[in-house]
């Protein structure tokens, strides 16, 4: 008498390498060694701690190749370690490749332009600006400063106009008539601020 054992084939997937790092983005490979029986979804899972599943973040290829695959990670943070690793799944059963991590590039300055002066009056004028790229990190805070003296930061006279990119509008107060200053927009993200081009305006006497 025979007796008959139904083998079943195993899934198995590896890790591959991170690349093409970015601030909020980068790319990961893996591979297929064995589709097993039943395989339907595949991709990358990671997150900023450790022992990353399916559970939490991860992309969905779809029904898995017999071999090599990438996926787009994106909306990461800048400046921020994260762990990664390949799956492979039937639905059922799921399989993960070696957990590698790797941390994203820091943000950059800031790009701002400052809003043209109006509404001069002798102690109050208008102005603002346009922040047209974050350098890779939220925008905490944005304004315009300003000073009697060229190169105004935010350690001179500064107003704070909420977050975010896109354009503002500030308005400066306490200024002394009859005096000439020098304005500029500012962006501040998680690293860095970052500065628009220099206006100057003069305050009426009366």
């Amino acid at each position: 008498t025979f007796t008959c054992k139904k083998l079943e084939k195993s899934m198995l997937v590896s890790t591959g390498e991170v690349t093409n790092i970015e601030t909020n983005s980068a790319e990961a490979s893996g591979m297929v060694v064995d589709l097993g029986e039943g395989a339907t979804q595949h991709g990358h899972c990671y997150g900023t701690s450790p022992n990353v599943t399916i559970a939490g973040t991860r992309t969905q290829l779809g029904s898995p190749p017999n071999g090599g695959f990438t996926s787009q990670i994106t909306n990461l943070s800048a400046d921020t370690k994260y762990y990664i690793k390949a799956y492979i799944s039937s639905g059922a059963e799921t399989v993960y490749g070696k957990e590698i991590s790797f941390t994203t590039q820091k943000a950059s300055v800031p790009a701002v332009t400052t809003a043209e002066i109006t509404d001069i009056n002798i102690t109050s004028a208008t102005s603002g600006g346009n922040i047209t790229d974050d350098g890779g990190a939220s925008v905490s805070a944005r304004g315009v400063c300003w000073d009697t003296s060229s190169g105004p930061t935010t350690d001179s006279n500064k107003t704070t106009d909420g977050s975010g990119s896109g354009t503002f509008s500030s308005n400066l107060a306490g200024l002394t008539p009859g005096t000439t200053f020098y304005v500029r927009a500012y962006a501040t993200n998680s690293e860095v601020t970052g500065y628009g081009n220099e206006l100057s305006f003069t305050t009426p006497v009366t």
